[in-house]
């Protein structure tokens, strides 16, 4: 038997009904209680009595529940009741996402089989019930995760739904808009068949504009139906991304005046033209300012609600987001419903994904021919009318072959009015078969993004400190559009970075910027889109995804970098230094960034302090730039004016600030002040006496044992050196001397980290508290970090950071600032906002896994996706413990204690406070109290371990003890190649049956080779025993994990919850980078000192800052 698989015809898929004479609901949605249960064969689901079948509602993601059986194989059942009145119609299922090869019975008969998860199909079970008798529905299902696309996991994770039909009914209806010869009128081409003989019945058709006024309306004899029916509709309102002005095509089928059938759907007028780097909609060029997006709720993982989507399509909007890429799979019919509606494009990919990358070359295969032309088939069936949808894209990050070529061939023999783009293009057969749109993913953000680059290359060029792009190829094929459909991808696979400082996000948005305003001057680039709009994280105990990559986390609380793209993205740019004043009033340069509006068809209103009032009209282009004039008064109450730009219906499309102030202060000059501090000797200790405080600084170690201000402690530790990225030894003190200078102490403290790094100090006090700290470095003997290949880009070496650090009392619970932000306004809850006030802890602290939080992604505290589900949270909030960049002050406090320390700054340093563990509540993995049992190897590791030590095991029965008083404990360890599982136990209760310390998935993105290890990761915790003598016990269970290659567990250190408060550390850094941040991002020149390099820090001693005694409240 010969199969010519080259054509494939369009699936029938009829649309959904609107009315159907005779029947009150013709369209019932499934959704709600089932059940399910796995095993090895679809041919056993069928006797129900032999398998234990438990409950769960549909749609559901088992995956994303952590109920994925191993086989794949799972099957759900229900009762279904067939309505009385389908009695005479056409009974279909229609299921919208299966996974993946699924068989359909009804009362033990099959119905028919589908393979395909992503997109939609229906069956005919007409003959398969009676109307008024419940029917046994049945769907066995084979995940298929390893062949297509990695996401075909999951069981029915979109709705399954029951309809009705007239036995002669809609099959198919479509409508294409295509602009007149005149350019003002629009021909409608509507396509419609029907199923069944359709002698002695009509077809009415009724087109309404956004008015409900009727545009257009005819009928015809259903068995005489034209062989085009095309009219011309005269001067419609167009559709665009700005102006979603949708009409409605109904269409009835009827037998006399009786309607027996209705369908509808909406009908955008736009024309989609492409060529010579361009994109047109309507004969305007586009430019995208895009998401990925990848559905993902918090307990049902792809199985998304519509009302989720639909909060997600309005938080995207907000954004200025005008471009939707629906990352490796389709969507949603829905989602493109609401982009309709709201004014987004999209771009809908295939549902194949890393094909010959990390999945099987299968895009030659004759054997899955079927399976790449029948799913393409039915995706194009339902989505092809929708006028959000701007691209076809046949895959993402896979290799081209004859399958994906004869897919293409489909899509653009049935429908060509929309351009094809293809990741990766360079794996096209040469220059044959050439897509529309060439696509780039993670350019780096130095690079032309105008050019069409070869990304295959960018993913796999080996480290070096070459310049970016040496080694990149690129098309030839001039005059395609490039479209960098994956860009900037959030951090979250930098984790090491993420635990120390969440500040990488206030980082990325200086990539964000970076990246779209060189898009936006490139003449070729048409646009791009962020990864990625939600974080792909699964809150349920066992559940399998960690990629924390969103703009908006899975709760849909929007993170730092979603306001960074609101603002990169802005459609309206103020050029700050075009502020000037003219003829008494003020001008400034406003750039138009939209794409298809006039700046003319904005309202303006200004608004300083008490006063406001309308701006006169503004004429700008898409493109252009104008001249806004401002009143004198707009500055008359202040420095600042708030400009708010409001659209036709009045809403608000954009508010800007205007300043007339300066960059922030000048680092503040040291007083005259006649009176210098004093020092005695007590012991080994100087006691450095100023005008309302006191120093201890011991001349063993030469750090600071205690400052006091007013009576209270304030700081507790230090000078310390920060160099981040080089792991530093204990402190030795070579030398501490002290002279008077300008009525200053200068104390100079000389000493050694081991053998890797001899410092210099120089601390000048003075007697009102200031401390001005300069450190040099007097020896390196270790090289700085070098350049390592990640999966994409490089770690470009070098320091993380480098800088000085103080230890502060325990009761510091708050930090208060002033700093140089990357935009003149940002909300008040955002960590990298110019001033306010963050808070250690408060409500955050009692979250629990699985809670929804009642308070804004700042002020978390525990972290589930990045430390595992055992997280205590103890390190404070994430905006406590975020660096602040570019400060001028910055103010550590505690809400307890009336003192303080101000860290002062020309905005040119960064200030981050570090909760770090009590020395009494530590535990290494060498502590006596830990007794092993068994052969333990003792290991050190000067990489990344607590202390340089860890301890291992591999044998089964090995078993570590440790013995601790307290409330909890939690045990860090390392998560590597050779990780195994442990069993755990509570005061002799097995508390976690198996540990893993596998290297996670989530991990492997930002590994380079040979640096898999990843250390003291929270493996287990435990908290809320009784305050006493507790034990836990580690047991070796000789299993690997999945991905390991040894079975070993290892033990680095334990923390003890105990009374005493955890102490801070305030470190202020005078450089700073994201080495690691990768994938395209921007980052810094890797930072490298040599001998005779160093920094400064300036500390003032004083009080709690004024106006500041409730500051941050709020929980």
């Amino acid at each position: 038997m010969i199969k010519d698989m080259t054509t494939w015809d369009a699936p029938p898929l009829p649309p959904l009904p609107d009315q159907v004479a005779g029947v009150r609901q013709p369209v019932i949605d499934l959704a709600g209680p089932w059940h399910w249960t796995s095993g090895p064969e679809d041919s056993d689901w069928l006797d129900t009595t032999s398998r234990e079948w438990q409950p769960v509602d549909i749609p559901n993601d088992l995956d994303a529940l952590g109920l994925e059986p191993a086989s794949g194989h799972m099957a759900f059942r229900r009762s279904v009741d067939i309505p009385a009145d389908f009695k005479g119609q056409q009974v279909f299922l229609r299921f919208e996402g299966a996974m993946f090869e699924a068989a359909v019975w009804i009362d033990g008969r099959e119905a028919g089989r589908h393979r395909g998860g992503f997109t939609t199909w229906t069956r005919d079970i007409t003959g398969l019930v009676t109307a008024g008798t419940p029917a046994e529905l049945l769907v066995g299902l084979k995940s298929l995760p390893g062949q297509l696309n990695a996401a075909q996991t999951g069981g029915l994770i979109r709705p399954v739904r029951l309809l009705a039909l007239p036995p002669v009914h809609i099959g198919r209806l479509h409508c294409r808009t295509c602009r007149s010869a005149n350019d003002v009128d629009f021909d409608l081409h509507i396509q419609l068949e029907l199923a069944g003989a359709a002698q002695g019945l009509k077809v009415r058709f009724d087109l309404t504009g956004p008015d409900n006024q009727t545009a257009w309306s005819a009928s015809y004899a259903a068995d005489q139906l034209p062989d085009t029916i095309a009219p011309t509709i005269p001067a419609p309102l167009t559709w665009d991304g700005e102006h979603p002005r949708l009409y409605t095509l109904t269409c009835a089928l009827c037998r006399g005046d009786q309607v027996l059938e209705q369908v509808s759907q909406a009908v955008g007028f736009r024309e989609i033209r492409w060529g010579d780097g361009q994109l047109q909609v309507n004969g305007r060029p586009v430019k995208l300012r895009g998401v990925c997006y990848q559905a993902c709720a918090p307990t049902t993982g792809k199985a998304i609600s519509p009302d989720l989507l639909a909060e997600d399509l309005r938080l995207l909007k907000a954004a200025h987001v005008n471009f939707i890429r629906t990352a490796g799979s389709p969507p949603l019919r829905e989602l493109l419903d609401l982009c309709d509606r709201l004014g987004v494009y999209v771009q809908v990919d295939a549902p194949f994904d890393e094909i010959d990358q990390s999945l099987p070359a299968t895009q030659n295969s004759p054997r899955w021919t079927g399976d790449f032309l029948s799913q393409v088939a039915e995706m194009v069936e339902r989505d092809q009318d929708h006028p959000s949808l701007l691209i076809w894209c046949l895959g993402n990050e896979s290799a081209w072959g004859s399958n994906l070529r004869l897919a293409a061939e489909h899509i653009r023999r049935t429908d060509g009015t929309r351009p094809l783009i293809f990741s990766y293009p360079m794996s096209h057969d040469g220059e044959q078969n050439p897509p529309d749109l060439w696509s780039v993913h993670y350019l780096d953000a130095r690079m032309d993004p105008g050019v069409p680059f070869d990304h295959l290359v960018i993913g796999h060029t080996h480290g070096s400190d070459d310049p970016p792009g040496y080694a990149l190829g690129f098309s030839r094929q001039a005059g395609l559009p490039v479209l960098h459909d994956a860009i900037a991808r959030v951090a979250c696979h930098d984790r090491d970075a993420l635990r120390r400082d969440p500040a990488v996000r206030e980082f990325w948005g200086q990539s964000m910027l970076a990246h779209w305003d060189r898009i936006w001057a490139s003449p070729n680039a048409l646009g791009c889109a962020v990864w990625s709009a939600v974080d792909d994280v699964t809150i349920q105990s066992g559940g399998s995804r960690l990629n924390a990559w969103g703009l908006l986390d899975v709760w849909r609380r929007p993170k730092p970098e979603y306001w960074h793209v609101r603002r990169a993205y802005a459609p309206l740019r103020l050029r700050r230094d075009s502020l000037k004043q003219a003829d008494g009033a003020w001008q400034i340069e406003i750039e138009n960034r939209f794409c298809h509006t006039d700046l003319d068809e904005l309202a303006i209103r200004w608004q300083s302090g008490s006063r406001s009032g309308r701006l006169a009209g503004c004429t700008a282009g898409p493109g252009q730039t104008g001249i806004l004039n401002l009143p004198a008064e707009a500055f008359g109450a202040g420095q600042t004016c708030q400009l708010s730009f409001y659209d036709a219906a009045g809403l608000l499309v954009e508010a800007l600030t205007v300043s007339t102030q300066t960059p922030g202060p000048a680092l503040p000059q040291r007083t005259g002040r006649s009176q210098m501090p004093s020092v005695e000797e007590d012991g080994d200790r100087l006691l450095i006496r100023l005008e309302q405080g006191l120093i201890r600084l011991s001349k063993i170690t030469g750090q600071v044992e205690a400052a006091e201000w007013a009576g209270q402690v304030i700081l507790t530790g230090g000078p310390g050196l920060i160099m981040t990225g080089i792991r530093l030894p204990d402190w030795t003190l070579d030398r501490m001397e002290h002279v008077f200078e300008d009525n200053r102490l200068v104390v100079t403290i000389q000493g050694h980290y081991g053998s890797v790094v001899s410092v210099t100090f120089r601390l000048q006090i003075d007697a009102g508290g200031r401390i001005d700290t300069n450190y040099t470095l007097d020896a390196i003997n270790l090289p700085m970090p070098r350049t390592v290949k990640i999966r994409v880009g490089l770690d470009t070496g070098g320091l993380e950071e480098i800088g000085v650090s103080y230890q502060l009392d325990a009761s510091v619970d708050r930090l208060s600032w002033q700093r140089q932000g990357l935009w003149t306004h940002y909300p008040e809850d955002h960590l990298g906002r110019p001033q306010g006030t963050a808070v250690r802890t408060g409500a955050a602290r009692q979250f629990r896994l699985g809670e929804r939080p009642a308070w804004p992604w700042a002020l978390d505290e525990k972290q589930f996706d990045l430390y595992g589900r055992f997280d205590t949270g103890w390190r404070g909030s994430l905006d406590f413990r975020s660096a602040k960049h570019n400060i001028y002050q910055a103010t550590a406090w505690s809400s307890r204690q009336a003192g303080a320390v101000t860290v002062l700054s020309d905005g040119r340093d960064a200030v981050r406070l570090d909760v770090v563990p009590h020395p009494d509540s530590v535990l290494d993995d060498r502590d006596a109290r830990i007794r092993y049992s068994g052969t333990w190897y003792a290991m050190t590791d000067r990489s990344g371990s607590w202390r340089d030590t860890e301890m291992a095991s591999q044998t089964a029965g090995d078993r570590a003890e440790v013995s601790f008083t307290g409330t909890g404990i939690e045990w860090y360890g390392p998560q590597d190649m050779i990780g195994g599982i442990a069993r755990v136990l509570v005061d002799g209760q097995p508390a976690e049956p198996a540990m893993s310390q596998g290297p996670l998935d989530v991990e492997r993105p930002g590994m380079s080779r040979g640096y898999e290890k990843r250390y003291q990761r929270l493996l287990f915790a435990v908290s809320g025993l009784p305050d006493g003598p507790h034990t836990l016990t580690i047991e070796v269970t000789g299993q690997k994990d999945k991905g390991a290659d040894y079975p070993y567990v290892l033990i680095d250190w334990f923390r003890v919850h105990q009374a005493k408060p955890d102490p801070v550390r305030l470190a202020i850094l005078n450089q700073w980078n994201v080495r690691r941040l990768a994938w395209g991002n921007q980052v810094r020149e890797a930072i490298r000192v040599a001998p005779g390099d160093g920094g400064h820090a300036v500390l003032q001693l004083g009080a709690m800052p004024a106006g500041n005694e409730k500051a941050g409240a709020r929980p």
